[in-house]
C-alpha cells in the first residue's frame, strides 16, 4: 500500500510481503523516484504559511507571482459571472424561466402641461405675452400655457374685483404679460405680472400693475384702480360740533347751507385723507382757510378745512390715512376744527351717510404716463393658444 514518508509518497510492501509488481511498472517506478529525487531540491510547492520571511517563503512568493503573471499574459480576459452562461442542459429551463418573468412597462416621456413652454421666447426687455381661450378652467388655461402657479394666482386676484369669476365661459379669453429678469429663458415658471387682460362677455378689461399712493395696484386702461368701500374719518377722536345742512352761521349772522361737517379737536391734531387719491388743491381757500381738496376717482371727493398747517403739494398722491395736515382755526372760524366736506360727481353729500367704494385715480400728467407705458405692454405681439 502507500504510505507517506518524510519526503513524499513512496511505496512498501504489504505485511506478508508475498505480493510482487510486475517487472515493467517496479523499473518506472524506480525512473519516477529518481526523478523526483532530482527535482526535489529546487522544492518549487512551498507552504506559504511556514517560515514567513525565510530565503525559502521568499523563493515560493516570487514563484506565485511568475505563475499568476504569466496566467495574466496567456488569458488577459477571463469570463465573468455576467458573461457566464446557462449550462447546455439548463438552457430550456432559463428560457422558461425569461418567459415567464413579467416584463416592466414601458416608460413613455409625457410632456406635463403644467410646465408647458410657450412658443415665444421674452423680448429683449425680459417680457413676454400670452393669450388664450379661458376654457373650462381659467386657472388650468393658465397653467397649460406656462403660466407658474404664483402667477395664474396672481391673475385671479387682479381680475376677481372687476370680474365674476363663477361667469366666465369657455369662449372668454385671457391676456397675461409677465416680467423676466435679465436672461431669463421663455419658460415662464419664473416671473412677475404686470398685465393682466379679460375679454369677458365681449367687454375687454386691461388691468395695469402701477404704484399709486406709494404702493402698488391694479389700474384699468381709465388710470383708476380697484375700489375700496368706505372712508377713513379724517380726525381721531373728534367731537362732531356741525352737522351737515342749512344752519345760521355764527360769524356772519345769517343761514346758510353748511356742505359738510366740523369735527372739533385740539390744535395739532393730525388730518389725515379720508380714502386715497390725488391732491386737487392745497392751499389758502377763502372762509375755508387753509384747505386740501383730495379727487379720490369715480366722481368722488374730499375736503378739509380750516387747518392749522397743511403738509401735502397739489398733485401729489396720498395714502387712505395719510397725513395731510393739522387742525387749527383759520378762515372763518370760531375755533380748533377740521371741516370735512365729501362729493360725488360735483355735489356736496353729508359725509356722515357717505360710505362709497372709492377708486383711486391718476390725473394729469401720472395719467399720461400710465397710458404709455399700458400702449407699450399692449403692444407685445402674443404667444396664442386655442
Amino acid at each position: 500500500m502507500y504510505q507517506r514518508d518524510d519526503d513524499g509518497f513512496g511505496m512498501a510492501a504489504g505485511a506478508g510481503g508475498a505480493f510482487a509488481w510486475p517487472a515493467h511498472l517496479v523499473h518506472a517506478e524506480a525512473t519516477i523516484e529518481r526523478r523526483r529525487h532530482g527535482l526535489s531540491p529546487l522544492d518549487l510547492v512551498v507552504d506559504l504559511g511556514e517560515g514567513i520571511g525565510s530565503a525559502r517563503w521568499c523563493r515560493g512568493v516570487a514563484t506565485l507571482t511568475a505563475m499568476v503573471a504569466a496566467l495574466v499574459h496567456v488569458a488577459p480576459r477571463l469570463p465573468s459571472f455576467r458573461e457566464a452562461r446557462p449550462h447546455a442542459e439548463h438552457a430550456p429551463i432559463a428560457r422558461r424561466i425569461a418567459a415567464e418573468r413579467p416584463t416592466p412597462p414601458a416608460v413613455i416621456p409625457v410632456r406635463n402641461p403644467s410646465l408647458a413652454t410657450p412658443a415665444r421666447a421674452p423680448a429683449a426687455d425680459g417680457t413676454i405675452r400670452l393669450t388664450g381661450a379661458t376654457g373650462e378652467s381659467l386657472y388650468t388655461s393658465l397653467r397649460t400655457a406656462g403660466a407658474a402657479p404664483s402667477v395664474a394666482a396672481d391673475y385671479i386676484r387682479a381680475i376677481a374685483p372687476r370680474v365674476d369669476i363663477g361667469e366666465i365661459t369657455p369662449a372668454d379669453r385671457y391676456d397675461i404679460v409677465v416680467a423676466h429678469g435679465p436672461g431669463a429663458t421663455a419658460a415662464m415658471r419664473d416671473g412677475r405680472l404686470v398685465y393682466a387682460g379679460i375679454v369677458h362677455d365681449g367687454q375687454p378689461l386691461a388691468l395695469l400693475r402701477w404704484t399709486l399712493a406709494g404702493r402698488e395696484q391694479w389700474l384699468d386702461a381709465a388710470g383708476a384702480g380697484t375700489p375700496s368701500g368706505g372712508f377713513t374719518v379724517p380726525v381721531a377722536a373728534a367731537r362732531l360740533s356741525s352737522g351737515f345742512g342749512m344752519r345760521f352761521h355764527p360769524i356772519l349772522g345769517f343761514s346758510r347751507m353748511h356742505q359738510g361737517v366740523d369735527l372739533a379737536a385740539p390744535y395739532g391734531t393730525p388730518i389725515v385723507a379720508a380714502a386715497e387719491g390725488i391732491v386737487r388743491f392745497a392751499g389758502a381757500h377763502g372762509g375755508y382757510g387753509n384747505f386740501v381738496q383730495v379727487q379720490h376717482g369715480g366722481g368722488l371727493g374730499t375736503g378739509y378745512g380750516h387747518m392749522s398747517g397743511i403738509v401735502v403739494r397739489t398733485g401729489e398722491s396720498v395714502r387712505q390715512g395719510e397725513l395731510l395736515g393739522y387742525v387749527g382755526s383759520t378762515g372763518l372760524s370760531t375755533g380748533p376744527h377740521c371741516h370735512f366736506e365729501v362729493y360725488r360727481d360735483g355735489m356736496a353729500v353729508d359725509p356722515l351717510t357717505a360710505n362709497f367704494a372709492v377708486a383711486p385715480q391718476l390725473a394729469g400728467a401720472a395719467l399720461g404716463r400710465f397710458r404709455a407705458a399700458l400702449a407699450r405692454v399692449t403692444s407685445l405681439t402674443p404667444s396664442s393658444r386655442t
